[in-house]
C-alpha cells in the first residue's frame, strides 16, 4: 500500500484506455474503408443519341454532350460517334467527283449548270435492311430561283435516283439576266433511318454557284471575210429591190476570274477560264428597225461551221437583212442601232437606199419595172446604156436600174412647180421620193372607259422643198 504501488495502478489503467480507444478507431477506419470499398465507380455523362461525351477528348476545348460530324451517329451514353454518310458533288457525264467541301462553278445567262449531288451510307450495320439515304434541298440554304433539285424547287420534295446504298439527284439551274453577278450557295440534305436508339446527324453536301456577268461587244471576225471590217463600216447603201445584208459578230467578254466554267452541254468537267463557250450573245434593236428589215441569227454551211470551230470561235454571227421595196429610197439615211446583249455598248449604223434607183429581182423586165414606177420602158431603156443585153425583156437580176434623172431644188421652189416643169404629176413626184411624206399612227382615247380608236394620217409637203434636195423624176 506504498503510494509507489498506489501510482503504478493508476499508470496502468490509463495505458488500459488508450489501447481501448486505438482499437475503438481501428474499428471505425476498418468500416470506412470497407464502405469505401464497396461503393460503384462513378458513371461519365449520359449523353442523348446524336452526341457524345467529349471530355477528356483530343480536343480538350470541348467537353460534356457535342454533337456528332454531320453524318456521324450514336446512341445515348455514346462517348464516340459512328460515321454513316458520305456525299460529294459529282459530274453528271462521267461521274468525276469536284474535289473540296465547297467546288465553286461559274454560269452565264443563257446556259444551264447541270450537277449530281451524291450521297450513300456506310456499310456500318445500324442502317435498316434495305434503306437508303434520304436527299433533299437544304432548307437553311434553298435553291435559287429557276434552279431545281430533283426537278423540284420546293424543300423537302426528296431525290429517287439511286441503287443499294446510293441517292442522287441533279441540281439544275438557268440563270436569268437579273441574276448576273450573283453568288448562290447550294446544298443538299442527306438523312438516314438507324436502328432504334441511334441518331444521325444530316450531312450537307454543297457548292457554290457564280452567275458570271458577261459584257458582250461586236467584233470582227478572223475567219468570215465578210464580218471582218464590217466594224469600222457606217455607212450602208442599197437599192430598190436588192437585198443588203448588215453582219453583226457579237463576242462575249473573258471570265472576271478563273474558275469552272460551264460549257452550253452542261458539262461541268469541261473547266477554262474563259466564259467564251458559256454565253448566250443574243443582241436587240434599239428604236425600230425599216419596215420590212429583220434580225435574224446568221446559218452557215459545213466548211464555215468547220472552220470557226478549228479557229475556237466562240462568237456569236447574227445579221439585219432588208429588201427595200417601193416608197423606200430616201435622200435621208435610216439609222439602225443594235444592242450586243442585255448589257453591252450598242452601235447604230446609216443605210440609205439610193434614189432613182431599182434593183432588178428574178422575173423582172424592164416593162414590169416601168409599170411600179410609172414609167415607160423606152425611158427605163434608154437611161441605161450599158445594159448587158439589148434585149428589154432580158434583164439580169441583180442589175442596178437607172429610173431617170435627179433634180436638185433649188431656192423657192414648191413641188406643184417642179412637177409642171417636167410634165409629171405631183403625185408621181411624191411617189419617188419617200421623204416628203410619211405616214403615222394617232391612238386616240375617249372619255369612256376602255375604249380607243385609232387614227392613220399621211402627211406630204406641197411647198416649201429643202433647197439642195434632190428629187427623183420618171
Amino acid at each position: 500500500r506504498t503510494p509507489v504501488v498506489a501510482g503504478r495502478r493508476r499508470n496502468g489503467r490509463a495505458l488500459r484506455g488508450v489501447w481501448a480507444a486505438a482499437g475503438c478507431l481501428a474499428v471505425l477506419f476498418a468500416v470506412a474503408f470497407e464502405g469505401a470499398a464497396a461503393q460503384p465507380p462513378a458513371q461519365g455523362l449520359q449523353c442523348a443519341a446524336g452526341l457524345y461525351d467529349a471530355t477528356g477528348g483530343a480536343d480538350p476545348a470541348l467537353t460534356g454532350c457535342v454533337s456528332c460530324s454531320p453524318g456521324w451517329a450514336s446512341n445515348q451514353g455514346s462517348t464516340a460517334c459512328t460515321q454513316v454518310l458520305t456525299g460529294e458533288v459529282r459530274n453528271r457525264v462521267d461521274d468525276m467527283t469536284f474535289i473540296g467541301a465547297w467546288p465553286e462553278f461559274r454560269v452565264s445567262v443563257g446556259d444551264a449548270l447541270t450537277v449530281k449531288i451524291h450521297t450513300s451510307h456506310l456499310a456500318t450495320g445500324f442502317e435498316e435492311a434495305g434503306e437508303r439515304p434520304r436527299l433533299v434541298a437544304a432548307k437553311s440554304w434553298g435553291l435559287p430561283g429557276y434552279a431545281t433539285l430533283c426537278g423540284s424547287n420546293a424543300y423537302g420534295s426528296a431525290c429517287t435516283n439511286g441503287t443499294g446504298a446510293e441517292t442522287w439527284g441533279l441540281l439544275q439551274f438557268a440563270p436569268t439576266a437579273k441574276q448576273q453577278g450573283e453568288v448562290y450557295s447550294v446544298c443538299g440534305e442527306a438523312t438516314m433511318s438507324m436502328v432504334p436508339g441511334w441518331v444521325v446527324q444530316p450531312l450537307l453536301v454543297c457548292l457554290r454557284i457564280v452567275v458570271v456577268q458577261v459584257t458582250p461587244t461586236f467584233a470582227n471576225s478572223s475567219v468570215l471575210p465578210e464580218y471582218s471590217t464590217f466594224s469600222s463600216d457606217v455607212h450602208f447603201v442599197g437599192a430598190v429591190g436588192c437585198t443588203m445584208e448588215i453582219p453583226l459578230q457579237i463576242s462575249p467578254s473573258p471570265c472576271p476570274a478563273p474558275g469552272c466554267t460551264i460549257s452550253p452541254a452542261g458539262n461541268a468537267s469541261q473547266c477554262s477560264t474563259s466564259c467564251g463557250g458559256s454565253a448566250t450573245l443574243v443582241p436587240s434593236v434599239v428604236g425600230q428597225l425599216p419596215s420590212g428589215a429583220t434580225l435574224h441569227r446568221r446559218a452557215f454551211n459545213f466548211s464555215e461551221e468547220l472552220q470557226l470551230v478549228s479557229s475556237g470561235d466562240v462568237s456569236k454571227y447574227w445579221a439585219i437583212t432588208w429588201t427595200p421595196e417601193l416608197h423606200s429610197s430616201s435622200q435621208v439615211p435610216y439609222t439602225v442601232c443594235v444592242s450586243p446583249g442585255e448589257t453591252g455598248t450598242s452601235r447604230c449604223w446609216e443605210v440609205t437606199v439610193e434614189k432613182c434607183r431599182h434593183c432588178v429581182r428574178t422575173g423582172e423586165t424592164l416593162a414590169s419595172v416601168a409599170a411600179q414606177h410609172n414609167a415607160d420602158w423606152m425611158q427605163l431603156y434608154f437611161s441605161n446604156p450599158t445594159l448587158p443585153s439589148h434585149n428589154p425583156q432580158d434583164v439580169s437580176p441583180g442589175y442596178n436600174l437607172r429610173l431617170g434623172v435627179l433634180y436638185e431644188v433649188q431656192s423657192g421652189e414648191y413641188l406643184e412647180q417642179i412637177a409642171e416643169k417636167f410634165l409629171v404629176e405631183p403625185y408621181d413626184v411624191l411617189s419617188e421620193n419617200a421623204e416628203l411624206w410619211a405616214e403615222s399612227t394617232i391612238e386616240y382615247s375617249p372619255k369612256a372607259p376602255g375604249m380607243s380608236t385609232q387614227l392613220s394620217v399621211a402627211f406630204s409637203a406641197s411647198r416649201a422643198l429643202m433647197a439642195g434636195g434632190t428629187l427623183t423624176l420618171t
